[in-house]
């Protein structure tokens, strides 16, 4: 990751949510889940200071919150690991950093997507009409 090189505070910190995310959590408690899901993601992008990286973030961010409203019961939050994602960030090699962050990321849209399938089939949700109001 481009930037200051990672230090042990921002491991740590990492590493304490990191943690957090991989405890399983009570449905009543989901929406703290999802708050320190953000936060995990903020900060490895405060700590990354890549202006791709923060736009890629804010970019997943919208795309999520379109599938919320599309189909906001469909996936549910679960536990999943990030600690991985704090080791690649750990051994300071970008390449290996990259690569795990891509891996987290990209499944998550997979099992999105087949779900969004599964439910409303392969046509578009909404027919798509500029003009109709």
């Amino acid at each position: 990751m481009p930037g200051r090189a990672t230090n042990d505070d921002d491991l740590t910190e990492l590493k304490s949510l990191a943690a957090k995310l991989a405890a399983p959590f009570p449905p009543v408690r989901e929406a703290e889940h999802v708050k320190t899901h953000v936060q995990f993601h903020r900060r490895v992008v405060d700590i990354a200071r890549s202006p791709r990286l923060r736009s890629l973030l804010e970019h997943h961010h919208l795309i999520d919150g379109v599938l919320a409203n599309i189909a906001p019961t469909l996936w549910a939050s679960a536990p999943h690991d990030h600690l991985g994602l704090v080791e690649a960030i750990a051994s300071r090699v970008p390449d290996r950093a990259e690569q795990a962050m891509r891996d987290h990321i990209a499944p998550t849209f997979v099992h999105r997507f087949a779900e969004l399938r599964r439910r409303f089939g392969e046509g578009p949700i909404i027919p798509f009409n500029p003009y109709r109001r």
